[in-house]
């Protein structure tokens, strides 16, 4: 079909007249220019003179009215929207991540938390590129195998057009044991080898840590010291994902291996953070513990940065009798939580906190203040230790209970928060 077939005549010779028109209304040539051949084709040369005249009128009556319509038409295809939304969110991410990347466990293997990313954000294979070594991280020396740099270095032929690569997650921190500076350094090098390699311009890189042990306090300590001073300072989009995952039972008989319910908490919560989140889903909202005490329950509640402690019940009865005395902690009560309570391993550095309480010895009742910690003892137990801290009726000593056989206490007097740090 010619492209002015409103003209008459133009049935036959289309070719040609479309050619005629163009040189005419470029400027090229005039109408009396083509004269023979437009006789020659049948064309009347004072109605090609109106035609030529009103083609720009005609052209932009069909531009405010022919081609919004044609445009609002295709707009509201299921077909192009469906392609527009393909094309602003393509995109290409590479994971790098340790043996939890790997979904390994002493328990068996299960579907480690990259595959859950990649079927949230609905990424191919080739969309969604996973390295993992069990073991790597930051704080190594240069040219170790273990090192996140090395496994990057090993993979970089493995990762076609790299230019196209819209994020890199680099995900673990379970096996940082070594110093700040060194961590700082294996960031470093990582970081060069991403500005080296990969160009796209609106690159963005997560860094997720992960690493989390359920009852070594003194290996939660740490990891909460190299992520604060490392991780939390890399300069990359920086999450720490451990409030999310400290249920003990999501973790492996090793206790810091995450199982099946642990990875796809990992997964959820990386995939939010990349679409656009800001906070992480946590994995225990309350809990209602019990404890070694018939009637006593320590309630927790997880907050945006601690724990919110209250303990409910009546007395604390002991078939063996205690003593409280100035400078020794005796165990008081055994809590059984699934939460990380105790977030110190050295007791110097412990969080004391005070409660009244009605010491019960002899037939006789003492209202005593008592001054506590909490201690974890196994994976999913913690210990309230206390001690008194009082000076005797006669100025020369300090007050002792000896046979303590029951400690009474005010429903929700014992009331503490625990911040985070593991």
């Amino acid at each position: 079909m010619a492209l002015f077939e409103n003209f008459p005549y133009t049935n036959f010779h289309e070719l040609n007249l479309d050619w005629i028109i163009k040189q005419i209304k470029d400027g090229s040539a005039k109408i009396d220019d083509f004269e023979e051949q437009l006789t020659q084709m049948g064309v009347n040369i004072e109605q090609f003179r109106e035609y030529i005249d009103g083609l720009d009128e005609e052209i932009q009556e069909k531009i405010d009215t022919e081609i919004p319509i044609a445009i609002e038409q295709v707009v509201e295809s299921p077909e192009f929207v469906e392609e527009v939304g393909q094309t602003v969110r393509k995109r290409r991410i590479v994971i790098f991540g340790d043996s939890y990347s790997a979904g390994w466990t002493p328990d068996g293997p299960v579907t480690g938390f990259p595959h859950i990313v990649k079927n949230i954000l609905r990424l191919s294979n080739d969309d969604c590129l996973i390295f993992s070594r069990g073991g790597v991280r930051f704080g190594i020396e240069e040219g170790s195998e273990y090192a996140f740099d090395s496994l990057m270095n090993d993979s970089l032929s493995s990762i076609e057009n790299k230019a196209s690569i819209t994020d890199i997650v680099i995900a673990g921190g379970y096996n940082e044991f070594d110093t700040k500076d060194v961590i700082n350094a294996g960031i470093a090098r990582c970081k060069s080898i991403i500005a080296a390699n990969f160009s796209n311009p609106s690159l963005r890189v997560y860094l997720f840590a992960i690493g989390y042990h359920c009852s070594n306090v003194a290996r939660r300590n740490f990891l909460f010291m190299a992520y604060e001073k490392c991780y939390a300072k890399a300069g990359w989009a920086y999450t720490r994902l451990t409030p999310a995952i400290c249920n003990a039972d999501w973790w492996a008989s090793d206790g810091y291996h995450p199982n099946q319910t642990a990875q796809d908490a990992i997964g959820k919560n990386i995939a939010g953070i990349m679409m656009g989140g800001t906070d992480i889903e946590r994995s225990t909202v309350e809990e209602f513990a019990p404890t070694g005490a018939s009637g006593r329950t320590w309630y927790s509640l997880m907050t945006k940065d601690c724990f919110d402690c209250f303990l409910f019940g009546t007395s604390i009865n002991y078939d063996t009798p205690i003593t409280l005395q100035q400078g020794f902690f005796v165990k008081l009560l055994d809590i059984t939580s699934k939460l990380p309570l105790d977030n110190v391993s050295d007791n110097n550095l412990r969080q004391l906190f005070t409660f009244n309480a009605i010491v019960v010895t002899g037939g006789l009742y003492y209202d005593v203040p008592i001054i506590a910690y909490l201690q974890q003892t196994a994976r999913d137990t913690f210990a309230l230790y206390g001690t008194i801290y009082r000076i005797n009726e006669t100025h020369n000593g300090f007050l002792k209970y000896e046979n303590v056989t029951k400690i009474q206490i005010e429903s929700k007097s014992l009331h503490i928060r625990i911040p985070y740090e593991f």
